[in-house]
């Protein structure tokens, strides 16, 4: 299965058109949660997963689902997200990539042979949990890495202050397998702790949880002028799917939720 790849091309096509959404006059989006763009994002996606053979269902507070039938139902799931939506002047890549990257290993395993799994996506145990992100810093990029496994995220608290400067991030698990993946394609990473919070610090609560960061140009992210490679941006995806596949694969412990 390490021989599978993901199609890049298709990636950043997907990631351009789903930019054009909420598009900004200085290249970024404005596609805030609960807006006509917000509907229209998550409307082009439901498309893409329900053609890609994925059933999408809605849950009481408007999360959307996509789900990959598995050899078997019942199985707990091994599933991977993020965030569809965007900051009022926000970027092309946060969040929607993680988002986007998780349809293409769902697009990848269809395509080679139709490559069932045992875990479903579906409102079951959650065995395993992945999201695959921009890192929001600049440490990969200035140390020449092009994975960063995270393995935890800084502690934050809550305060309210007010700053004048240039609009950015507030800051720069089934790891095994993150780790093999990475290391089985033959990129070169850096274990690494994320200075920004994520929608997995929340999942992590209740259901093992993995991270895996690709490089941003200057760290820069929640601005307009956000900017990945598609070099990069595929390398996170080709990680997330052996990732992902070896955990549906495997036997472990589920966490009820």
């Amino acid at each position: 299965m390490n021989s599978m790849r993901v199609n890049g091309g298709r990636l950043w096509s997907r990631l351009m058109q789903m930019a054009e959404i909420g598009a900004t006059p200085h290249g970024g989006c404005n596609r805030q949660a609960l807006t006509d763009a917000d509907v229209a994002g998550r409307k082009l996606l439901s498309r893409w997963a329900e053609a890609a053979g994925c059933r999408v269902r809605v849950d009481a507070v408007g999360n959307l689902f996509a789900r990959r039938p598995g050899r078997e139902d019942a199985l707990p799931v091994v599933m991977t997200g993020s965030h569809l939506d965007t900051q009022p002047t926000g970027g092309k890549f946060d969040g929607v990539y993680g988002v986007l990257a998780g349809l293409e290993v769902i697009e990848t395993l269809n395509e080679r042979a139709g490559v069932p799994t045992d875990a479903p996506l579906s409102r079951q145990a959650v065995k395993a949990s992945f999201e695959v992100h921009i890192e929001q810093g600049p440490v990969l990029e200035q140390k020449a890495k092009t994975i960063g496994v995270v393995t935890g995220v800084q502690h934050m608290s809550r305060h309210e202050v007010v700053v004048a400067g240039q609009e950015a991030h507030a800051g720069p698990t089934p790891m095994d397998m993150v780790r093999s993946a990475t290391a089985a394609l033959g990129f070169n990473f850096l274990e690494m702790i994320s200075g920004a919070g994520h929608d997995s610090c929340n999942v992590s609560a209740v259901a093992p949880t993995a991270m895996v960061f690709v490089p941003c140009a200057g760290g820069l992210s929640h601005n307009e002028a956000e900017s990945a490679l598609p070099i990069d941006l595929e390398a996170g995806a080709n990680v997330l799917l052996p990732a992902m596949l070896s955990m549906a694969t495997t036997a472990a412990p589920a966490t009820q939720t």
